[in-house]
């Protein structure tokens, strides 16, 4: 009987693999950094995007990650009790331009965060007020400007690869697969929300039914980059990838296989 679910997740494990081929033959990639106006290449600098993300971001999520970059000026951490708190009225937040919904958001997701932050003790914490004040410094300088064309390469992945990029729209996580080779040891994810202030993410691996699991805090501003553990490679095994974010809008997770 074990040996009958044992061939029934490696059967499953290869269908995820070969599903995640189809779906990368289907066809290459529109270009549409060529569609980009001067406009939005100024507004996805103050949005800290590149323009491809930029590009295929909708409007709402777009308005609420300008408004999280407006608040997160006022989210202030307390280091001694691993908490943060917001520190400015609605009728204020209204006067800067954030909408009620918005700012009721950014509330909600932050008590979401410090009650998360309670269960994950190691979790390092970030400085979102020093964050916001790095981003200006970047964008009045104009480096965030020059970054929005250059990092914004979009790249078509296989199971036959050692890298690729996880998408979500909500708080389910989103999986990916590939093949990895003998000298693979971990997959090192490099995460980030969609539009919350901060969120944590959390990314595992799965090969023949063996987990690995580990989490970290992102912001608007910063992202985190995970390294998570495969427990085997190699004669053919698939290692399936999740990514997953407290981010009611999601998020996105660049993957790469760490070699020894």
């Amino acid at each position: 009987m074990k040996k009958v679910f044992y061939l029934l997740g490696v059967v499953l494990c290869l269908f995820s693999c070969q599903q995640n081929e189809q779906v990368v033959n289907e066809g290459t990639q529109e270009t549409i950094d060529s569609r980009a106006t001067k406009s939005d290449i100024q507004d996805a600098a103050e949005l800290n995007l590149n323009i491809t993300d930029y590009m295929k971001m909708n409007d709402e999520v777009k308005n609420m990650r300008r408004a999280s970059i407006i608040m997160s000026q006022y989210v202030t951490l307390d280091k001694v009790n691993r908490k943060y708190s917001v520190d400015i009225s609605e009728e204020k937040a209204l006067d800067l331009g954030v909408d009620k919904a918005n700012y009721d958001r950014v509330v909600s997701e932050i008590d979401n965060l410090n009650k998360a932050l309670v269960d994950n003790p190691d979790i390092e914490l970030m400085d979102l007020k020093q964050q916001y004040k790095d981003y200006r410094e970047k964008l009045d300088s104009g480096f965030l400007l020059d970054r929005v064309m250059n990092d914004s390469k979009a790249e078509v992945y296989g199971p036959n690869s050692t890298s690729g990029t996880i998408t979500t729209n909500g708080n389910d996580f989103g999986k990916d697969a590939f093949y990895p080779a003998y000298e693979v040891y971990a997959v090192r994810f490099l995460c980030r929300p969609a539009a919350s202030i901060a969120t944590l993410c959390t990314c595992k691996t799965e090969v023949s039914g063996a987990w690995n699991t580990k989490s970290g805090m992102a912001s608007i501003f910063s992202n985190v980059t995970l390294d998570v553990g495969i427990a085997y490679s190699g004669s053919d095994v698939c290692a399936t990838l999740y990514f997953g974010t407290m981010d009611s809008n999601g998020g996105t997770a660049a993957w790469e296989a760490l070699k020894q």
